[in-house]
């Protein structure tokens, strides 16, 4: 079984959702930089000559997609998606498929290309009232959760778009598709939350994508964003460009904050594009509803003094907030002198946050575990680091539903404190030490909150720390759910045992 994930291709180069925090001095700007502007090249060109024009019209060919969810959801959301598709030809002439893709639509419309589906390996001609079935040669896995699947194709005459609610074996579902965005499109991560945040405000961050399915050259691109409320639109963002050349297929995100005033409980966020592709004016619009959300608080994972590295808020997009599960995770790492080592880059020891105790932010069962898999050495590329490599992990189960993991964690340090699936651990109790396992290229602890729904979806829940502060001396409490990039100190409470 192959595997891919549920976010861009073009971000693994600079940290998967997974991954180790740009955390070096220097390098979380220009991580952060790349990872905004990162986009989505389509390769859709499976086959066929380059010089084929963009279809502008929809082809005669009648197109049947089916898609389904095979094997259950893993802990952090993990599936396998396989898809069929019938092409039927009505008309007198045959016609040639030069192109096709598969994309992934999840909550909010966000769509996710699946690069490796096989779907068309090479150019194939439908007869004249015939009919060709395309088959994905192995299920694809990927992180999930999606919701349908879309099928885009180019043929001689025209694009052939397709949509189908994804299923589980056995199971038909009755749930419609919504139809493909296209020529353009608009989507949003998830649902849509207004957090209160450290900084005082309570904000919407819309983490979205502009998406371009058609091959073409989008350019004189306008978007906003406006929040509405039952007493009217708050101001609107507006913004222009991030696209890059525009060359299509692609899929660019974007990450815009939104405040919203006291008292706000519920509205809609209205985003509105307009753009030129090829010079022909195209367009795009997404209302989506958004509503208050209050954090999970609890103590926090670590003592002493952390920077909370790629967090919400943070103003920029990077990489945990184009995965689902990680909207609200950070990356724990510890900075001395803008450095997160001192020493050998490559030995894990250099690295300040390394061995450091790990804590149970809350009382709860142990649901997920593994500790086994080998910590990589310091300064691994993450480009060279697959996002399914196998991660060392505890998940927690609280009292309200809420779970917590805790990744990277470092090999048999859990074990050895005697941490188990099916263990009962106290807050503050330690639980283990971080680590540099799994996909990571740097000692550091990633720590997150969600809640399982039935169809699979880990719905991302914002934390709340009530042991943080923003000074060593414990004087000023970070009040609210911290921003991405924060220097946080983390104090005692009761129950916890200071540890390296």
């Amino acid at each position: 079984m192959r595997t891919t994930p549920l976010l861009p291709r073009a971000l693994h180069p600079v940290g998967p959702p997974d991954s180790a925090p740009p955390a070096r001095a220097g390098r979380a700007a220009l991580l952060g930089l790349l990872v905004a502007l990162a986009l989505l090249r389509a390769p859709a060109v499976e086959a066929g000559d380059d010089a084929l024009p963009a279809p502008a019209q929809p082809s005669a060919l009648e197109a049947a997609l089916d898609a389904v969810r095979q094997g259950g959801g893993g802990s952090l959301g993990e599936h396998s998606v396989k898809a069929s598709l019938r092409l039927a030809n009505p008309g007198e002439a045959p016609l040639r498929v030069e192109r096709a893709s598969l994309w992934l639509r999840s909550q909010g419309g966000w769509l996710t290309l699946l690069p490796d589906a096989g779907l068309l390996p090479q150019p194939l001609v439908v007869p004249a009232r015939g009919v060709q079935v395309l088959q994905m040669p192995d299920a694809l896995r990927v992180l999930g959760p999606a919701m349908d699947a879309l099928a885009v194709l180019e043929a001689g005459d025209g694009f052939v778009a397709a949509s189908a609610a994804l299923a589980d074996p056995g199971t038909p579902t009755t749930r419609r598709a919504a139809a493909a965005p296209w020529p353009l499109g608009l989507g949003v991560h998830g649902r849509l939350d207004a957090v209160p945040y450290a900084d005082g405000r309570r904000s919407v961050v819309v983490v979205g994508q502009v998406q371009l399915l058609a091959r073409g050259t989008l350019s004189h691109v306008e978007g906003s964003v406006v929040v509405g409320t039952g007493e009217g639109a708050l101001p609107a963002q507006a913004w222009t460009g991030g696209v890059e050349d525009g060359a299509g297929p692609a899929l660019w995100p974007f990450a815009q904050r939104l405040d919203v005033p006291d008292g706000f409980t519920a509205g809609t966020v209205s985003l509105r594009l307009q753009a030129r592709l090829d010079g022909q004016p195209v367009s795009a619009s997404l209302d989506l509803p958004v509503a208050t959300v209050e954090p999970f608080t609890c103590q926090g994972p670590v003592l002493d003094q952390w920077q909370l590295a790629n967090g919400p808020a943070e103003g920029r997009a990077h990489a945990n907030l184009l995965q689902l599960r990680s909207r609200y995770a950070y990356h724990f790492v510890v900075l001395k002198d803008g450095q997160t080592y001192e020493g050998d880059v490559s030995d894990n020891r250099s690295y300040f946050a390394w061995d450091k105790s790990v804590y149970a932010v809350a009382d709860g069962e142990v649901v997920d575990f593994c500790d086994h898999q080998p910590d990589r050495t310091g300064g691994e590329s993450p480009a060279a680091i697959c996002v399914f490599t196998p991660v060392n992990r505890v998940v927690l189960r609280h009292g309200d539903g809420t779970h917590t993991a805790y990744l990277h964690i470092k090999q048999h340090s859990a074990s050895h404190l005697r941490i188990a699936r099916g263990s009962r651990v106290r807050a503050g109790q330690a639980i283990a030490r971080v680590g540099n396992s799994g996909a990571s290229s740097e000692p550091h602890l990633l720590f997150y909150a969600f809640r399982p729904e039935a169809d699979g979806t880990l719905v991302p829940v914002p934390v709340a720390f009530r042991n943080a502060y923003a000074d060593r001396r414990g004087t000023t409490p970070v009040m609210g759910v911290p921003e991405g990039g924060s220097q946080v100190h983390f104090v005692p409470l009761g129950g916890m045992r200071p540890g390296r």
